[in-house]
């Protein structure tokens, strides 16, 4: 399953929500393992952070995806959450968790970092 959102055809993203409050956070049940793969279309480095269901735990940098085209595969569950974040820290993509899904793509795409709409949405 390929999935895109938050970028429309027109070249820019689409309305950007702000990342959720309270924060996205992984689901409790322990999930099914899938293989999930992030392609970075942005011009710019980005960071894949693992988001733990327990308030009290800290966040976790699983790798990162280079510009231009870059993947980064990933053996997981489908009850993790993630986040994609620029270098200096602000949330690009939100991909929650996703029962039943076995393997998927999550495409990225770059957003206006000077209208400060770098949040592409909700995968």
């Amino acid at each position: 399953m390929n999935q895109n959102l938050g970028f429309s055809e027109g070249g820019g993203c689409r309305g950007n929500p702000a990342p959720t409050n309270p924060p996205l956070t992984s689901a409790v049940r322990r999930g099914t393992p899938i293989r999930l793969t992030f392609l970075n279309h942005a011009r710019y480095p980005l960071k894949v952070i693992y988001l733990p269901s327990d308030a009290n735990s800290r966040e976790t940098e699983m790798g990162y995806l280079r510009a231009n085209g870059a993947t980064l595969t990933l053996e997981t569950r489908d009850s993790h959450a993630y986040a994609l974040r620029s270098w200096s820290g602000v949330t690009v993509l939100e991909v929650p968790p996703s029962e039943g899904r076995r393997t998927s793509t999550i495409d990225v795409y770059e957003c206006e970092l000077a209208k400060r709409a770098l949040h592409q949405g909700w995968k």
